[in-house]
């Protein structure tokens, strides 16, 4: 072990499949159930995916302009610590390492299991202590990977990226095809039943976006990206764009072979939706969630990098800033995460739902810390990108 650097082993292809691959998992699986039930509404539920995806492209541009100017390592906090200070950044860091990763790493390993056992258990949801025992499975082995190679996580990133987006294309185009031939289902019913509390658009809103996430971790991994100045801006991009496209076809393929009341109370609508569409061909439904893997991948490969960011600005611990010599690989900081997310798992309590209204409202509210850091660092005169 030594303090060191890491290397910059990520191009275009590679960062799109850590951006994307991370933003695009558990989220489209599960959110689409907590977005109608808040909402209401079938057109006021498809009206939040797709202002969520413009608020994405928004904060996109954001974190673009900051990274390409602060140039480090760490995203949020890096931002937060050359902005306002050591003091606030000092707390972003420690919820980033001990709140936000460990969660977030909790809530896809949750989502994944309970679709991979869903066929197992159709018309009831899987033993809860089954779904978590799977879940850790998958965390654990996850931690070791990233602990193990960098360049191994990377292919791992790019297939699990690659099989999502084929199984996401498969819905959509079976959505699409059957607007075309005019099986619409409950897409004509509109806005019938919208919610009138605006607590309620606003909650959804903040749960949607929660599946916009992941994104903003290719600024957590800078100094890992070939050629940033040129690169960043289109894995960004692209990354954030292929996102809103899935997610707004998705929703609208469900839409169309289930009802309101079906969509609520399926354990995996998207499990629901293969059985319903692809017949004895349903079986790649679950498959293809199988690789949101990838989502869990990303947030091991970035937020293991926290630790070792606040360790260099002499925030954490310094053993936490630790990097394997041989492998280049944060070992102590990947380790940090894993008895984080282990604690965070095994109470009764712990369920997807609950974490990400734990956990969705801080992340946002740091994130609204980046934007104003645009107005001090230009107020400042930071405005070169040299």
């Amino acid at each position: 072990m030594e303090e060191n650097t890491f290397k910059r082993q990520l191009g275009i292809i590679g960062g799109i499949s850590l951006a994307a691959g991370s933003t695009i998992g558990s989220g489209i699986f599960t959110n689409p159930t907590l977005v109608l039930g808040y909402t209401g509404s079938v057109g006021a539920s498809l009206l939040i995916w797709a202002a969520c995806g413009v608020n994405a492209i928004l904060c996109g541009f954001s974190y673009l302009e900051v990274a390409l100017l602060i140039r480090q390592s760490g995203g949020t906090y890096a931002y937060w610590y050359e902005a306002f200070g050591p003091v606030p950044a000092y707390f972003v860091c420690w919820f980033w390492s001990v709140i936000d990763g460990p969660a977030g790493l909790v809530i896809v390993g949750l989502t994944l299991a309970d679709n991979i056992l869903a066929p197992f258990y159709p018309g009831c949801f899987p033993p809860q202590i089954l779904v978590k025992i799977v879940a850790y499975i998958a965390v654990l082995l996850l931690s070791v990977l990233n602990g193990y190679s960098v360049a191994l996580s990377n292919k791992l990133q790019i297939v699990t990226m690659a099989g999502k987006v084929l199984v996401l294309c498969m819905i959509g185009g079976a959505g699409i095809y059957n607007i075309i031939i005019g099986q619409t289902g409950s897409l004509s019913s509109g806005f019938e039943g919208s919610s009138t509390s605006v607590a309620d658009y606003a909650v959804a809103f903040y749960t949607c976006m929660w599946s916009y996430g992941g994104w903003e971790r290719v600024c957590q991994c800078f100094e890992e990206i070939k050629n940033p100045s040129r690169n960043i801006p289109i894995i960004i991009g692209a990354s954030i764009l292929l996102t809103m496209i899935i997610y707004v076809t998705v929703n609208m393929a469900y839409f169309t072979v289930m009802t309101p009341a079906e969509f609520l109370q399926s354990s995996a609508v998207a499990v629901t939706f293969g059985d319903r569409m692809f017949g004895s061909f349903s079986w790649v439904i679950p498959a293809g969630i199988a690789f949101t893997l990838g989502s869990m991948n990303g947030i091991c490969w970035a937020y293991s990098r926290i630790p070792f960011i606040g360790a260099r600005k002499n925030q954490l611990p310094k053993h936490l800033g630790l990097i394997s010599f041989t492998r280049k690989t944060p070992l102590v900081g990947q380790t940090f995460l894993l008895i984080i997310a282990t604690i965070m798992v095994i109470p009764e309590s712990t369920n997807i739902a609950s974490l990400i209204d734990y956990v969705s409202p801080l992340t946002w509210i740091l994130a609204s810390g980046v934007f104003v850091s645009i107005f001090v660092f230009r107020i400042q005169g930071c405005i070169s990108f040299e």
